[in-house]
């Protein structure tokens, strides 16, 4: 589920306008889908961060392409995780991605 915030970014070419485009998807995916609305938070956020700082500069493709492989690594542990009923599991999870998502700051 949360995969396919990445597919945006990959389906528009892995350039801005996809991270923005994501961005904006995944900030609404956190008001409806409450069972995953952190996890679409912190997408939504690393991806229009990611807009934000390479809009009025050249955007290189293979800064793009490590960016989207990062957002990619994270929303497959999400998704991972929250196949499983585990909650310590899905907490875990979150609590791992943020903290990847703040080192990499």
């Amino acid at each position: 589920m949360l995969a396919a915030i990445t597919n945006i970014i990959r389906d528009k070419g892995n350039a801005i306008p996809g991270y923005r485009e994501a961005a904006r998807t995944a900030h609404q995916q956190a008001t409806k889908d409450l069972e995953r609305s952190v996890g679409y938070f912190l997408l939504g956020n690393a991806a229009q961060e990611f807009a934000d700082a390479y809009c009025e500069e050249p955007l290189h493709a293979d800064t793009a392409e490590r960016e989207l492989a990062k957002l990619e690594a994270y929303a497959s542990v999400l998704d991972e995780a929250f196949e499983m009923p585990d909650l310590q599991r899905r907490l875990d999870a979150l609590s791992s991605v943020a903290r990847a998502m703040a080192e990499d700051r």
